[in-house]
């Protein structure tokens, strides 16, 4: 819950809020068009953001943070202490007036105490809301002007490193759920691409952007649609990618942090997720559609592996299904 603080009219204003996040890519990239909000909504105030060291190349080219500030370390939380008493200090010298934890977790708050804000809110952990959703109102409980984010695209400081054909569809195909249980079949794809291609009314060109675990995807994939693909697996840094996103038109994609830089941003996005919890993850706006298994008995599992061996809850939607809903997203 948010704590108010009432203010005489000998306090000073309000003027600086840190804004924490620190789980992973994805997760950070849903803070962005909500902090941007806020922002949009109090230009006096100075907008800091402190994240993970993994998470900490996107936003630190973006216009609406005064400053992001990373804490170093491993994933687990106990192997960053050290690197926590080292950036207290800077963090303290700050002197923030408010601290909005969007995330929540016994780092998160240790850092929030120790800064003694006059106003802080937290981000609610458990509800089987969207993340999102969770942002929105970690935000607005702050009770300072604050809206509904509108999606759009984001300018960064930072040029692309590849210009697509100004006249062409540009689609990314994103295959990069991490676990079996999130991958759409490969021969899926192919399908969908070829019956793409024969309806489209534009000169489509696929995009292919990721790392090593969508390598092999790529290539064979560039080789079914030679003249159709661009393949920059492995080439772009996490900002370059974000760049890119910003200058496509439709994104296909399985849970994964490309995906959430694509519905960040205004992309069209339509999303197939396995055995992800998608009321937690799912991509948010009318720019966006979802096809989850939260109607199944087994769906949202969680597992790595689907305990059938068949990944059901995603080959049960064919190509000719997603394709219709390729289509229902580009004509709105």
């Amino acid at each position: 819950m948010a704590k108010h603080f009432k203010e005489s009219n000998s306090c000073k204003p309000l003027k600086k809020i840190l804004f924490i996040r620190l789980q992973a890519i994805g997760d950070s990239i849903i803070t962005y068009p909500y902090i941007r909000e806020f922002t949009d909504r109090n230009p006096s105030f100075e907008v800091h953001f402190l994240t993970r060291s993994s998470a900490s190349d996107i936003p630190k080219f973006l216009k609406f943070f005064t400053r992001v500030w990373v804490l170093q370390g491993k994933r687990r939380p106990i192997h960053r202490l050290p690197y926590v008493s080292l950036l207290l200090p800077l963090l303290l010298w700050q002197r923030f007036d408010v601290v909005c934890d969007l995330q929540n977790n016994r780092e998160s708050r240790l850092i929030r105490r120790l800064l003694f804000p006059k106003k802080y809110s937290a981000f609610d952990v458990y509800s089987p809301i969207p993340a999102g959703e969770r942002v929105y109102n970690a935000i607005n409980e702050l009770g300072l002007n604050f809206s509904k984010p509108n999606f759009r695209p984001y300018v960064l400081n930072k040029p692309p490193i590849y210009e697509f054909d100004k006249d062409t569809l540009k689609v990314v195909i994103n295959p990069a759920g991490f676990y079996s249980s999130r991958n759409w079949p490969y021969k899926y794809y192919v399908e969908w691409a070829t019956a793409f291609l024969q309806h489209s009314k534009k000169k489509v060109q696929f995009v292919l952007i990721g790392i090593d675990r969508v390598e092999k995807f790529a290539n064979s994939f560039s080789l079914q649609f030679p003249e159709h693909t661009v393949n920059l697996v492995n080439k772009t840094s996490l900002s370059e990618a974000f760049v890119l996103i910003q200058r496509i038109d439709f994104m296909l994609s399985e849970d994964s942090g490309l995906m959430h830089m694509a519905w960040v941003s205004g992309v069209k996005t339509l999303a197939i997720f396995g055995s992800t919890r998608s009321d937690w993850s799912g991509p948010l706006g009318p720019h966006s559609i979802l096809l989850d298994s939260s109607d199944m008995e087994c769906g949202n599992c969680m597992l790595p592996t689907c305990k059938f061996g068949d990944n059901r809850c995603l080959t049960r939607y064919t190509p000719q299904i997603v394709l219709e809903k390729t289509f229902q997203l580009l004509n709105t």
